[in-house]
């Protein structure tokens, strides 16, 4: 289950994904980072999902959606462009097998320019 908040001040979006039970959920957990987010003189720390754990969620909810929405990849694409090198591709392929979604990351992979998947 997922849905979307949006805080107009400030102009924040977030995708809130409910967590699921299972190994990767857990994964998932330990791996969050904690962030503050500021909007003018006030501040909200949260937790936010890792890059990895963003794209696996994406392309998992791209998959529920019957693959017709566009958004979930571009999304996806963005992040891998923007968090090169610095994201753990063992991570992502090994979640990625495990969820069934080897062959949308492929896809991803390859209109942002990613070859890590090769391995």
């Amino acid at each position: 289950m997922s849905f979307i908040v949006i805080h107009l001040a400030a102009m924040y979006k977030a995708d809130i994904f409910v967590l699921k039970t299972g190994l990767w959920a857990g994964e998932e957990l330990a791996r969050r980072t904690f962030q503050k987010l500021r909007y003018e003189e006030d501040s909200l720390s949260i937790y936010v999902a890792s890059s990895e754990d963003t794209i696996l969620q994406k392309l998992a909810w791209c998959r529920s959606g019957g693959e017709v929405s566009e958004r979930q990849l571009l999304d996806v694409m963005g992040v891998l462009k923007v968090q090169a090198g610095r994201l753990d591709y063992d991570y992502l392929r090994k979640w990625a097998k495990e969820q069934g979604l080897t062959d949308l990351l492929a896809k991803v992979y390859h209109e942002a320019g990613v070859t890590e998947l090769a391995n």
